[in-house]
């Protein structure tokens, strides 16, 4: 997993974005099962899949994360879920086994979302940046494909797969492990943990509602340098992080997307590759433009 994290001159404005939003699995597509998600790999059963668990055979680590059920009994998540409560952003940690089908495409608007507070007291108040994303569920499996951007340009781009979805009727809550890796300056820091995240479906319009936001730091990997102890804004040293999301529109058409890769009704990532009507291969580039042979 990798997180592409492009300069901007908006860095410090928008750099708590990169962890509040970013905090994720990320990478290429993966290979596809048969309901059109992707195939992960768990060899421990630690709820974290190979490419993005810090010892994909040790069990113990970074634990058990392999249910909701089991990331709630977490301390550290118990800890934030009270943080969370305590700052007025109370996260629903829905069980329900009847969630809402969310498969499509959406929207968030930069600036409209924030970091609420954190273990450190840094970063609260940081605005989030425009999200867009390509999301797919099946059942009580919830993966996306997202690009973050400032006002001007691309910021990241992150894919969530591996992730559980619960809910009941138009609430729902995601259970998402990931892997942030800062490459600033040739570093290989990477932080490891939990977002649980909860928000409410309109039915009639597929919008949902500002999603209220827990991550939490499990593990770390690598050395944290300067520079991307800069890059974070000092949240990599943070045990967790209350965010509240801007509401996501529910695109129909994806021509509406400024960022995001699209070609015809779809919209890709950088890393994604795929075959076009005229069946050439394209591919989604770091630059965010479609290539196609």
């Amino acid at each position: 997993m990798k997180t592409d994290i492009k300069q901007t001159t908006l860095k410090n404005y928008f750099l708590a974005t990169l962890l509040a939003v970013g905090l994720t699995a990320c990478g290429g597509g993966g290979g596809g099962s048969s309901d059109g998600l992707s195939k992960v790999k768990d060899s421990d059963g630690d709820g974290f899949y190979d490419a993005i668990d810090p010892a994909p055979h040790d069990a113990s680590n970074p634990g058990d994360f392999s249910t909701p059920e089991k990331i709630l009994e977490n301390p550290k998540v118990k800890t934030a879920l009270e943080a969370a409560k305590k700052h007025g952003v109370p996260v629903r940690a829905d069980l329900g086994h009847n969630p809402p089908t969310l498969t499509g495409y959406y929207k968030q608007r930069v600036a409209e979302g924030r970091i609420v507070a954190t273990s450190t007291g840094m970063d609260a108040g940081h605005l989030l940046a425009g999200l867009e994303s390509r999301v797919s569920t099946k059942g009580e499996r919830f993966e996306s494909a997202s690009v973050q951007s400032d006002y001007f340009e691309a910021l990241a781009y992150t894919y969530v797969k591996g992730s559980i979805l619960r809910g009941e009727g138009s609430n729902f809550s995601t259970y998402e492990p990931y892997k942030l890796v800062c490459t600033e300056n040739g570093s290989n820091y990477a932080t490891y943990g939990i977002k649980v995240r909860s928000a409410t479906q309109d039915k009639e319009s597929g919008n949902l509602s500002a999603a209220n936001m827990i991550s939490v730091g499990l593990a770390s990997s690598g050395t944290l340098t300067s520079a991307c102890d800069e890059r974070l804004a000092g949240s990599a040293r943070a045990k967790w992080v209350v965010s509240k999301e801007a509401p996501s529109q529910k695109i129909t058409d994806v021509e509406d997307f400024e960022y995001m890769c699209v070609d015809g009704d779809k919209a890709y990532i950088p890393g994604e590759k795929w075959k076009n009507k005229e069946k050439k291969s394209c591919k989604c580039t770091t630059d965010y433009d479609v290539e196609c042979e």
